[in-house]
């Protein structure tokens, strides 16, 4: 179960990262409660098939963009949430 928290993670993390490569000269914060999945898209080693996707997907956001990937310990009370 915790296999398929962590790729529904990923997911969202790629989805978010797309609908924000339409932005062009904005600053975005992807705020992020996973460590796992930080370290999992900043990791050059092997990388399954949604980890390569989400990194592609932030690599294209960040074409005219500052993207910020940034842990916070709990997502409880950030706005939007």
């Amino acid at each position: 179960a915790s296999s398929v928290v962590f790729q529904t993670e990923i997911v969202g993390i790629t989805d978010s990262a797309k609908w924000t490569s339409a932005l062009t000269s904005k600053s975005i914060n992807l705020l992020l409660d996973s460590q796992a999945a930080i370290n999992a898209i900043r990791s050059a080693s092997k990388k399954s098939h949604c980890d390569r996707l989400c990194q592609q997907a932030i690599t294209r956001a960040s074409v005219g963009n500052s993207v910020y990937i940034i842990w916070v310990p709990c997502l409880i009370g950030i706005e939007g949430n």
